[in-house]
């Protein structure tokens, strides 16, 4: 889940590169949809997102005992200690701060999935 589609191309490029299974959901609300549907491994979401925000997403996804398992990164501008720290506190697995590099985010994402 992620705003701006700059960014969204930017991650699914890297995504495809490693092999993945790629959703993705116009905002927040589509976002927590999808992922009590098709109950992915990972969910990628922004904070800044229409309709439901990253915190809620996390925590609507971390509540539910359909999505509690799935794992979630974060990726954002806000990076202020609180926003991070509140993020971690809802259940996530991971923060990136943007702009990141695609190395950074496929080691991220190897160690979630794979180990």
């Amino acid at each position: 889940m992620e705003d701006t589609d700059f960014i969204v191309n930017y991650v699914k490029s890297k995504l495809i590169t490693i092999n993945l299974e790629i959703l993705i959901a116009k905002d927040g609300e589509d976002g927590v949809r999808k992922g009590q549907i098709e109950r992915p491994n990972l969910i990628i979401a922004d904070l800044m997102l229409p309709k439901m925000d990253g915190f809620e997403v996390c925590q609507q996804i971390n509540s539910n005992p359909k999505t509690k398992d799935t794992r979630i990164i974060i990726m954002s501008t806000r990076n202020s200690k609180e926003n991070v720290l509140r993020c971690y506190k809802l259940g996530i697995d991971d923060y990136l701060i943007k702009p990141f590099g695609l190395d950074d985010f496929e080691q991220r994402i190897t160690r979630l999935l794979y180990s």
